[in-house]
């Protein structure tokens, strides 16, 4: 995971400068003390350059300087670089491969196009250091880069570790972990793109079935391909029934996830990090609704759903499953709850009552809200979370 993705060039007016970053992570002293590896001498342009910043970071980039009589000192000198940890060291050459290319390709398009003497165009690079950032951070293998209509460039990292295909079931939620526009706009396959059409975050697996209308077994091909890809991942249906318990990394709230977690979940941003670390902690071991109540305030600055699916998939609390187990065998005679008897028994011979199938498969077979569905069985039945 890299740490920031910068843009520097050398402005006739002050310099070296670093014109553009995602996150803010470079000052400007540490970067005065960098100017000369990232803007080096035209000797050193168009050469891999490695440069320690730290005990914990480097800097990698492949800084570029072009000759014309159009620009005001005759050259144009740039560098796109990426800011990585010194975990990531084993990884150096996907990151070189990454540079080279995006250095080829900024350069192809300055020489034949004049991209970067161009204010407005140059602008989009801003964004470019963001789609970066955010898709090679969540481990996407093809990174699309749009510079304008009809300048893509394509990241790709082949994975070498191959894995069985995740189990999907309806319940399950696919959620984005990338920008899923880029990826569609370059697919020629109108299943993938019928189905990235309707991924959204919320909806779960039953509800795209019925969206997209085309065979079960070819959405589920579509979302363990977009999976593999890692541009989707999966959690739980949400409701507000649901359990969700603290895990050791809820820790990493405090460091690690600090800035990352501010930027995504705070409203505002005038949360801290102290303040999400709590309402995790609080959620723990409770309905999502109880801590709503007991927290009032909770949903002016937050999102309740975006706040439980980002602390599922960085692991930081993971979900408390219900389920259900007969008190005995139900008999038709049996016709005490005369209002829940027939559907009771509609579970009980479906096999759901065994203990074995969780709430969220029973609210998605018969389309019930869980909190319906402990009413009808109550009296029938036992309830329990594991």
């Amino acid at each position: 995971m890299i740490k920031c993705v910068i843009f520097c060039e050398f402005d006739v007016n002050v310099g070296p400068v670093v014109r553009y970053q995602y996150p803010k992570y470079m000052s400007n002293e540490v970067f005065g003390a960098l100017s000369d590896f990232l803007i080096p001498s035209p000797e050193l342009c168009g050469k891999l350059i490695t440069a320690r910043i730290n005990d914990k970071d480097f800097v990698l980039g492949q800084p570029i300087v072009i000759f014309n009589e159009m620009y005001d000192r005759k050259k144009l000198e740039f560098n796109l670089a990426f800011i990585i940890p010194h975990e990531e060291y084993q990884r150096l050459a996907i990151y070189e491969n990454f540079i080279r290319k995006i250095a080829m390709h900024l350069t192809v398009l300055e020489t034949f196009e004049g991209y970067l003497y161009d204010p407005i165009r140059k602008a989009r690079i801003e964004k470019i250091c963001e789609e970066i950032f955010t898709n090679l951070s969540h481990g996407v293998s093809h990174c699309y880069l749009r510079f304008d209509k009809y300048n893509i460039l394509c990241l790709d990292y082949e994975k070498k570790d191959y894995f069985l295909p995740p189990v999907i079931k309806d319940w399950h939620v696919p959620v984005p972990m990338a920008n899923l526009n880029l990826f569609r706009a370059s697919s020629t396959d109108l299943t993938v793109v019928k189905v990235m059409n309707s991924i959204d975050g919320k909806k779960f697996v039953k509800q795209i079935k019925a969206e997209v209308q085309v065979p079960d077994s070819k959405i589920i091909l579509c979302l363990q391909h977009l999976h593999y890809q890692g541009l989707i991942d999966f959690i739980d249906l949400f409701q507000v029934t649901n359990v969700y318990r603290v895990t050791e990394k809820v820790s990493m709230i405090l460091n690690e996830f600090s800035e990352e977690s501010i930027r995504h979940l705070s409203k505002s941003h005038e949360a801290t990090e102290i303040d999400i670390f709590n309402y995790f902690c609080m959620l723990s071991d409770k309905p999502v609704a109880e801590f709503l109540e007991e927290n009032p305030m909770f949903l002016q600055e937050f999102d309740i759903e975006l706040f439980v699916a980002f602390g599922v998939l960085k692991g930081i609390i993971c979900r408390v499953h219900r389920y259900c187990v007969a008190n005995e065998p139900i008999r038709d005679e049996d016709k005490q709850f005369k209002a829940n008897h027939e559907r009771a028994m509609e579970m009980y011979n479906a096999g759901w009552l065994s203990g074995n199938v969780s709430m969220d498969e029973i609210c998605c077979s018969i389309n019930q809200e869980q909190r319906a569905i402990e009413n009808t069985l109550k009296g029938f039945s036992t309830f329990f979370n594991k």
